[in-house]
């Protein structure tokens, strides 16, 4: 918890004020991202071959999930492959159904509660 002598309010013009709000995107972060993955993957301080090529830090991670034994990095290497699978189910109904309400209306019954209340 903050130690409330130390706090000091915001005063106008005050530098510490973040006028922009938050960055909008990561732009910086993903550029960074996309520069390491087409890195070239080491293993010590060689560079990974497999099949006689370069393997890029990229590909190593997704040959990592596609064999790995983790059924989550399985799903997304194939949902990255071959696309998500939808959610959502969409049916159309040949012959449409029509459900009834009956309601059952038993005098009987309500000549009892009569007598039981009165």
């Amino acid at each position: 918890m903050a130690n409330e002598k130390n706090l000091k309010p915001f005063k106008k013009g005050d530098p510490r004020i973040n006028r922009k709000g938050r960055p909008k995107s990561f732009n910086g972060l993903r550029e960074l991202a996309r520069m390491v993955a087409d890195e070239k993957a080491k293993s010590g301080n060689q560079t990974l071959v497999i099949d006689g090529h370069s393997v890029t830090v990229v590909e190593a991670i997704i040959r990592s999930w596609a064999m790995g034994k983790d059924k989550r990095k399985q799903q997304a290497f194939i949902e990255i492959a071959y696309g998500k699978v939808p959610d959502r189910i969409e049916h159309e109904m040949i012959k449409p159904v029509v459900v009834e309400h009956v309601l059952i209306h038993d005098e009987q019954e309500e000549e009892d509660e009569d007598t039981s209340t009165g």
